[in-house]
């Protein structure tokens, strides 16, 4: 069997980030865009994110107008 030096490209996702009130609070649409975003990390590009809406084409994204309440939705936030 062949060796590949093909790299395997990943994201971390900090625990702390992942249960926070705030990241469980968003819509499951703004989940999907901080997922696609993410997915330009490449760990050289220091953060240098493309987050125009020219960049996300390529995942299927057609439109970025949400309204607060997409994006943020209080009435879900339970303390």
């Amino acid at each position: 069997m062949a060796i590949s030096n093909k790299i395997e490209r990943y994201y971390p996702v900090p625990i702390e980030l992942a249960n926070s009130l705030a990241f469980r609070s968003l819509s499951n649409r703004a989940k999907v865009l901080w997922h696609d975003l993410m997915m330009q990390y490449n760990g050289n590009n220091n953060g240098n994110i493309n987050a125009t809406l020219g960049g996300l084409k390529h995942y299927g994204w057609r439109s970025l107008k949400w309204s607060p309440a997409t994006v943020q939705p209080e009435s879900r936030i339970k303390l």
